[in-house]
């Protein structure tokens, strides 16, 4: 039997849903720019391209596809039929644009999904099937650039919202009832050869030009790094660069892209940056040729206005409700909306002067009722549109209907009023969703070092510039504030931090409208040269004011718990253009109340003065917590009634000068003596006699209700004999269930004699529990006036003389007094924060392989590395420490038998390292900062005369650290990136050792995959409190005492530096021996050879001579 939701109707017929897919366009090549090379080589055709899309459709229990064809503009002329009911019970159509793969599995291109809601009707006066289109769809997903890495490939699913244009694609929806017999004989069915939708059935095609003017860029995180900054804006694939091209564009400008910039700092605020933006703005813009589908998104324009309008007008109604006005000034208020609903006019009447200044010709245009009356023959409109006009007109003809009846202005009706009012708002919002979208989205991407880092999307019709007021996007020629997201799937952590602030300046129309762009800019620059040109970069403005904003900070309520108390120390951090103020840290609350106003003067403001509050923008305020606490307790012996007032005083010291009183509270303890609340102790919850919840009252909680008996004249408390129950007068109370639950059901031998050895006997801990439950409802069941006061936290305003009445902050405490006759057994409570336990962090690194190989031998051509590691907690210019250099491995290999020392004091209940440092060299005296427990160990190449080369990182955290493995072989680089690898908490287990892996950096421009090793290091750890350092020292390095074995170095690790007989021998000679020899072979035969040329010629003629001189 079928389940039916009841606001469904109980009569559902059968339909036969008709999917038709015709073809695609603009598509993504699914494969890297290498392996589509060498696939066209492969295949040997120009033709191929990398990518072979299908469509996939999912309604209900149904899955069928389409045939795969290949290429970025694939034609499919197919048809899927689907059987589905009416009205639907299934809502959505799941489409999935998909890569064939013929190895691996299909990558989704682009998923979207088609709600029946929008493209049907089920009200018999105007009901329609299921109808779409033809039409086309705009496809968005994860970017287009194709990547191994499926980090962001749930974008493409629909998971989290899609950052990139993907192409579009052409289909149509049709829909026919069938009789329930034949259902069953229905399966899914495919049609091919579908004839295309004839071209004149569609709007001409217009050029639509996007334009964007950028105010103002700041709070960009320091996340971004130090790299430069520039700005795309695209529509479709229009004004999307690829890498290359956006490499391209630093020499050759695009319009689409501005110039880049250095950030520069924030004034107070060393989270976030900002780009120095002063008179030359800069613009971007880009041009689109489309279908020209106006008529869509003008008439969800007019919807949008009208809600937006609407809601202006009930908020003001609502106020005057408020304010409790006579109800004859509400029906007025009340018949404005009325007459507005009834008749829907476009707004170009109230803006008359403001067209005359434009120079256009004042035009009041039909009001919404007339427009979706006329006749629309000369829009080239499919059947969706045409029913869409019925559908929308039927509804707001409802909703005048319902605005017609007489409303009962009661005050009980007061706000029931306000309710529906705010539905036929939002309803008038849902009626501008159109299923058939007219232009493709619009991006704006900041671009961080030629990579894409946040963005922005933006519907179309928002930013729409028209002539009719009504019919122009809400967001179209008005400067607003956006903050810029970064991608992630649904699946993915939320990054909680602002990326960036950016003001912008948006325009979107036809471009026979260009002249208007600027019309609509903040006046004050100078006007430049029509048509817009890729040359022209910025628009220059010359004036700047200064303005001063004042900041009102007054409570926040129901803040997360951030600390481990439960609570927080939030503190508010307002920024205003480019400077920060904050407001003042008030510790453990979830509630808190500040009460300060923050003034941000001489703030710069470009452009004319007339146009200061639409070019500001919005004021930023973030709360954040404070961990960084001064608690402490005192005691004082005072006399009644000479020493009645208590005065707390909060300084600020000073070294150099005199200490400055911030503020002070006062308390009259007489008062609270002599109160009928027995305001002198606090009535705990729970009445406890050992732990950290111990009684402080000097009197129990039996003698207090006795004592409280007998001063307001009623008998004495009557226990039950369990004691679980007292009567006090008429009234009785129950003991606790949780505090008899403590006591009586016990678990062990163990748990009785505890509570034997620090409590009472079972029956007085009852006995004191319920006695303690009779106080706490003292005012509410036997006498109001003298409720008791329970314990709690005061949270007190501090004052300062020379400014009265104004606040300089708040001091949170509690007061507790006893008459010294009876003073309490207990010791005062100790609230001071727990201090640090002083750890020594012992760290050998024995050896390590698998090291890349950096240097290149320019004798031999050898690849070798000089390794050496370096490790700190800290900072890596506070306590870093390094290994002696291993020189010349040829492996990657490096043996060092080092031992790194770092001492520091950990809060074992933050799990945080607490240290003093300077914020900067001029600050006087320490802050005490807290960071995580983390070891990073990082592996260099060591250069002579350039910067080392940083090889590979290892990150591990001291409460969670990673098992490492007994040999190398097994060391990968899924032991530091997988969250669920077996790990240990170092405090606890004290020593751990084994191989570890290193990441290693990403280069500029490669793109790999991120589990890339970046070498091994074996390493033991060794964790040991300051006491245990003291009585077994160890030296650091190879130092006694406990000292460590030189490592066995292989001959060839030397410098050749400074030792150049061994570069000879191990180097020249090792490599060069056979050369050498030859070449010293060669040299004495070539001496010789030389010797006998230059001999011979004077041995012959003392020859000849010889023998001449003899004949004579």
């Amino acid at each position: 039997k079928t389940l039916i939701p009841a606001a469904m109707p109980r009569h559902l017929f059968p339909m036969q849903l008709k999917i038709i897919f015709f073809t695609a366009t603009e598509l993504p090549e699914m494969m890297t720019d290498f392996l589509a090379t060498v696939s066209k080589k492969i295949l040997q055709s120009h033709a191929w391209e990398p990518v072979d899309p299908y469509v996939e459709v999912t309604y209900d229990t149904m899955t069928v596809a389409t045939e795969a064809r290949n290429g970025t503009t694939p034609i499919w002329g197919e048809a899927l039929y689907l059987i589905g009911r009416f009205p639907p019970l299934v809502r959505t159509i799941k489409i999935t644009l998909k890569d064939r793969a013929s190895v691996q599995k299909d990558r989704i291109i682009s998923s979207i999904f088609i709600d029946l809601f929008l493209i049907s009707e089920s009200n018999p006066s105007i009901g329609f099937l299921p109808t779409l289109g033809p039409t086309w769809i705009f496809l968005y997903g994860s970017p287009r650039e194709y990547t191994i890495s499926k980090d962001k490939d749930g974008l493409s699913e629909g998971m989290g919202e899609a950052v990139c244009y993907k192409g579009r694609i052409l289909m149509a929806i049709e829909s026919h009832p069938v009789t329930t017999e034949n259902t069953p004989n229905m399966n899914i069915q495919k049609e091919t050869d579908i004839k295309f939708p004839e071209a004149h059935i569609f709007p001409k095609k217009r050029s639509f030009l996007l334009f964007g003017c950028i105010y103002d860029v700041s709070m960009i995180n320091k996340s971004f790094g130090n790299g430069t900054i520039s700005f795309e804006l695209s529509i479709g694939p229009s004004g999307y660069l690829n890498p290359q091209k956006l490499v391209a564009a630093i020499h050759k400008p695009v319009s689409s892209l501005t110039r880049t910039y250095q950030h520069v700092s924030i004034d107070n605020n060393k989270d976030y940056f900002r780009l120095p933006i002063d008179l030359q703005k800069p613009i971007l813009f880009t041009k689109y040729i489309f279908h020209d589908y106006i008529y869509r998104m003008t008439l969800s324009n007019r919807l949008k206005n009208a809600s937006a309008y609407l809601y202006e007008q009930i908020c003001e109604f609502e106020l005057k409700i408020d304010s409790k006005i006579s109800n004859e000034i509400l029906i007025e208020e009340y018949r404005k909306i009325q007459y507005y609903i009834h008749t829907l006019p476009c707004g170009c009447a109230e803006h008359i002067k403001e067209r005359e200044i434009f120079g256009t010709t004042p035009v009041v245009h039909s009001n919404l009722y007339e427009l979706l009356n006329s006749s629309q023959s000369t829009l080239k409109m499919n059947q969706l549109d045409i029913k869409r006009f019925k559908k929308i007109l039927n509804n707001i003809q409802s909703i005048k209907t319902w605005i017609s009846k007489e409303i009962n202005f009661d005050v009980s009706q007061r706000y029931k009023i306000i309710e529906e009012l705010h539905k036929i708002a939002r309803a008038f919002q849902q009626m501008a969703t159109d299923a058939q979208p007219s232009l493709p989205d619009i991006f704006l991407w900041m671009i961080c070092d030629s990579k894409r880092v946040a963005y922005a999307r933006f519907q179309p019709e928002d930013l729409l510039f028209n002539l009719c007021k009504g019919e122009k996007g809400l967001y179209n020629g008005r400067v607003q504030t956006i903050f810029l997201k970064t991608p992630r799937s649904t699946d993915k952590p939320l990054n909680p931090s602002t990326n960036a602030k950016v003001q912008i300046y948006l325009w979107l129309g036809i471009e026979d409208h260009e002249p208007s762009i600027f019309k609509h800019l903040p006046a004050g620059f100078n006007m430049p040269p029509l048509p817009l040109h890729p040359q022209l970069k910025f628009i220059t403005y010359n004036e700047r004011t200064f303005y001063e904003l004042r900041c009102h900070c007054y409570k926040a309520r129901a803040l997360i718990t951030a600390d481990a108390t439960g609570l927080s120390d939030p503190y508010l951090s307002v920024t205003v253009g480019n400077e920060t103020q904050t407001a003042p840290i008030l510790l453990e609350s979830l509630c808190p109340q500040w009460n300060v106003t923050l003034a941000f003067q001489n703030l710069v403001h470009v452009g004319s003065r007339e146009t200061a509050e639409e070019i500001i923008g919005n004021v930023v305020v973030e709360c954040y917590d404070y961990d960084e606490v001064r608690r402490q307790s005192y005691e004082f012996d005072v006399q009644l009634p000479f020493q009645s007032l208590i005065r707390i005083q909060l300084w600020d010291w000073d070294m150099t000068s005199f200490n400055d009183m911030i503020g002070e509270t006062k308390i009259d303890i007489e008062n609270r003596w002599f109160s009928f609340h027995r305001a002198t102790c606090g009535l705990p919850k729970r009445y406890d006699s050992a732990g950290y919840n111990t009684w402080r009252d000097t009197k129990k909680p039996t003698i207090i209700l006795t004592e409280l008996c007998r001063t307001t004249h009623i008998n004495v408390p009557v226990y039950m004999a369990d004691f679980r129950s007292v009567t006090v007068g008429d009234k009785i109370f129950e003991c606790d269930p949780e505090c008899v639950e403590f006591v009586m059901d016990t678990k062990s031998s163990v748990d009785i004699l505890y509570r034997k050895a620090y409590h009472e006997s079972t029956d007085e801990y009852i006995r004191q529990n319920t006695a303690l439950a009779a106080l706490h409802t003292w005012g509410r069941k036997i006498d109001q006036k003298c409720a008791l006061v329970t314990e709690h936290i005061e949270c007190r305003s501090l004052f300062n003389p020379e400014f009265p009445g104004i606040e300089q902050g708040k001091l949170e405490m509690w007061l507790d007094f006893f008459p010294m006759s009876r003073p309490p057994s207990n010791a005062m409570v100790d609230i001071t924060p727990p201090k640090p336990t002083s750890y020594q962090l012992r760290i050998i690194i024995w050896n390590t392989t698998d090291i890349e190989l950096n240097d290149e031998n320019f004798l031999t051509g050898e690849k070798t590395s000089d390794i050496y590691v370096t490790a700190w907690i800290l900072g890596e210019r506070v306590d870093a420490q390094q290994t002696d250099i291993h020189y010349r491995s040829l492996t990657g290999d490096g043996n060092f038998n080092w031992r790194f020392l770092f001492d520091f004091d950990y809060l074992d209940i933050e799990e945080k390292i607490v240290f003093q440092a300077k914020d900067s060299v001029f600050q006087v005296g320490n802050t005490t900062k807290k960071i995580p427990p983390k070891i990073i160990i990082r592996v260099y190449d060591a250069d002579f005369f350039s910067a080392d080369d940083f090889l590979g990182e290892c990150v591990l955290n001291l409460t969670h650290v990673p098992l490492g493995t007994k040999v190398p072989n097994k060391c990968k680089a899924d032991i530091l990136l997988n969250p669920k690898h077996r790990a240990i908490n170092l405090f606890a287990n004290k020593r751990i050792a084994g191989w570890w892996p290193m990441i290693a950096p990403l280069k500029e421009g490669e793109i790999r995959d991120k589990t890339l090793l970046g070498g091994k290091f074996e390493a033991e750890f060794s964790l040991v409190t300051a006491e245990e350092a003291e009585k077994n020292p160890v030296g650091k390095a190879r130092e006694p005492p406990q000292p460590l074995e030189k490592p066995s170095r292989p001959t060839t690790s030397f410098l050749w530096f400074t030792s150049p007989w061994k570069t000879l021998r191990y180097v020249v000679w090792r490599n060069f021996k056979w050369a050498i020899i030859l070449g010293v072979l060669i040299f004495i035969g070539v001496i010789f050879l030389l010797l006998a040329i230059w001999t011979i010629p004077g041995e012959i003629v003392s020859q000849v001579a010889t023998k001449i001189f003899k004949n004579k």
